[in-house]
């Protein structure tokens, strides 16, 4: 059956429109129209728009498909108006601390001898696995959208996401992306072993002989990834993939800061040794939340 589901684009420019993945023809008052093919019944379709600033916002909606063909989509379908989330989206900032006496960053004992002078005795690489800094400031804790962005999809970053492995250690020790691809880059001229432990995604395990190796790797679902070196034992890192684009990691300062379209959510703050903890904002359209979090030894 060949459809012809229609709607409007509010508060965008200069903008295009698919309905799955078809292009629809856009009026100059926003309006949308499209023509598509799918089966008689109840079915769903994916509308998204891109503005010239690259800004996209994505729907799902519901139409009844007759026998008629050519049948355009029910009023509950059309009056539900494709907003541009992300450019009327918030801010979420905040600070992550670290409560009580800091624990002791230890040194790491490193035998690779291309790595030890990188490393000197007045400046040695230290654990990364807690690493608190002025006024109580926790690094590398990821912030992120876990709830109320249900439904609503979003392209992978075509750049996809790079981590190093620089004087025998994982550059960053902590990063966040969405699903997609991840690659991994030596840039010390000796053996490493990039080996990923995941449960939903597919693992990898891959020698990279020398500076200049480099590998790419497919992350497509949401979870924790860990990464070691089966060459170097202290070597780790870990990947957050997140199902959403509302994400940040904590600096060296604790703040974290990243855009969401309004809306009320839950956000979750995850440390890889000091477990997580959740928060419910409200994110107000061009406005700013903020949400602090501490943490501590249980």
């Amino acid at each position: 059956m060949r459809l012809a589901p229609y709607g409007r684009v509010e508060d965008l420019t200069s903008c295009s429109v698919r309905v799955n993945d078809k292009a629809a023809v856009v009026g100059a008052d926003g309006a949308w129209v499209a023509v598509v093919d799918l089966p008689e019944g109840e079915q769903r379709i994916h509308v998204a728009a891109k503005d010239a600033a690259e800004h996209i916002a994505e729907a799902e909606l519901s139409i009844t498909v007759r026998d008629q063909g050519m049948v355009a989509a029910p009023p509950e379908a059309s009056s539900e108006m494709l907003s541009s989330d992300l450019s009327k989206a918030g801010t979420v900032m905040g600070r992550v601390t670290f409560e009580g006496t800091p624990p002791e960053r230890l040194k790491v004992h490193i035998t690779e001898p291309v790595c030890k002078p990188m490393h000197p005795d007045d400046n040695p690489l230290l654990s990364e696995d807690v690493v608190v800094g002025a006024g109580g400031a926790l690094k590398n804790v990821v912030v992120r959208i876990t709830k109320g962005l249900e439904g609503k999809r979003f392209p992978a970053t075509a750049a996809g996401a790079t981590i190093d492995q620089l004087g025998c250690q994982y550059v960053p020790h902590v990063l966040a992306m969405m699903p997609g691809t991840i690659t991994v880059q030596n840039g010390d001229d000796t053996l490493h072993n990039v080996h990923s432990q995941s449960t939903l995604n597919k693992a990898f395990n891959k020698g990279q002989s020398g500076k200049g190796k480099k590998d790419t790797f497919s992350l497509k679902r949401a979870e924790v990834v860990k990464l070691t070196c089966d060459v170097h034992g202290w070597m780790n890192a870990y990947v957050v993939v997140c199902d959403n684009p509302c994400f940040a990691v904590s600096g060296d300062d604790g703040a974290f800061s990243f855009r969401a379209p309004p809306g009320t959510y839950t956000i979750e703050a995850w440390h890889e040794k000091l477990g997580t903890h959740t928060a419910e904002i409200t994110v107000p359209e061009g406005g700013t939340v903020s949400q602090d979090f501490a943490f501590r030894y249980r």
